[in-house]
């Protein structure tokens, strides 16, 4: 036989989540707790890979987003930087 069936654990629909991504939640909901819907509703979940759930109706009429919200999402931050 080519293929082998895999047998996955009874509860592997019922993992929780990881310690890192809980404390990313964490971190992400005190950084959104005071934001302006906007940010809460339509640039948090498109940063996050979600946007296509969003309806069209969530989006500006002329397809502008919202300024100053880097504040808000920021990727790729060192936890500790390096001293040459």
């Amino acid at each position: 036989m080519l293929y082998s069936k895999y047998k996955y654990p009874e509860n592997w629909g019922e993992e929780e989540d990881g310690i890192y991504v809980k404390e990313f939640t964490e971190r992400l909901n005190r950084a959104i707790k005071d934001a302006p819907e906007f940010v809460k509703k339509v640039m948090m979940p498109t940063a996050l890979g979600k946007g296509e759930s969003l309806p069209v109706s969530a989006f500006t009429r002329n397809g502008t987003m919202m300024t100053d919200t880097t504040k808000y999402y920021k990727r790729g931050i060192a936890v500790k930087v390096p001293v040459w």
